[in-house]
């Protein structure tokens, strides 16, 4: 019905094999059935992720896993929550059950804006300041998990992101984005 005639008779071929060997029934159901498995996995745990070229996935781990310190609002590798770091674009194969993607766009900074950022996680600010020390070794705020661990301060960031994309945890990081000021060859800019 609808099949072109090789492929029914190809059909009609494996159908007597199968019945004429058990063996090769059996294995035929077995791959049958992992195959139904596996496609489950990959639907309904949400197994493999693609985050398009301008987005970034915001992972967030829902078990099996250390709870978060005191004081803590982004998780490490290892713990249970929000984590610091975020998937870059591209197909990733996660864990089943175990992960929640959320995919956000990638922050786009114009030629004429810079962007002020404000982290909600990491140490305390260090008595009577008010933007958080400089931290190396975050790619720009894209690794989370590295401005945590290299002792990056919650609060304003001291730090600005000048015109690029970046691919920011936009959970762990307030992003705002503000009119560059020129200031013209020949002359001086005063900061008050």
């Amino acid at each position: 019905q609808g099949c072109p005639a090789g492929l029914s008779e190809w059909a009609a071929r494996m159908a007597r094999r199968k019945s004429d060997n058990p063996v090769l029934l059996v294995l035929f159901i077995v791959l049958a059935a992992s195959l139904a498995v596996f496609l489950f996995l990959v639907v309904a745990g949400r197994m493999l992720v693609n985050v398009g070229g301008d987005e970034v996935g915001l992972i967030e781990r829902r078990f099996f896993g250390n709870n978060l310190p005191e004081g803590r609002v982004i998780a490490m590798r290892g713990e249970i929550g929000i984590q610091a770091r975020v998937l870059p674009p591209g197909l990733h194969l996660l864990f089943p059950f175990l992960y929640t993607v959320r995919k956000d766009r990638m922050i786009l900074v114009s030629d004429e804006e810079v962007a002020i950022l404000e982290a909600i996680d990491g140490r305390p600010l260090d008595p009577g300041r008010i933007f958080a020390r400089h931290v190396e070794g975050h790619d720009t705020y894209q690794d989370g998990e590295a401005f945590l661990r290299n002792g990056g301060q919650k609060g304003p960031q001291i730090d600005i992101l000048p015109p690029g994309k970046y691919r920011l945890n936009t959970y762990l990081f307030r992003v705002r984005l503000v009119a560059a000021i020129r200031v013209p060859a020949g002359a001086v800019g005063v900061v008050i």
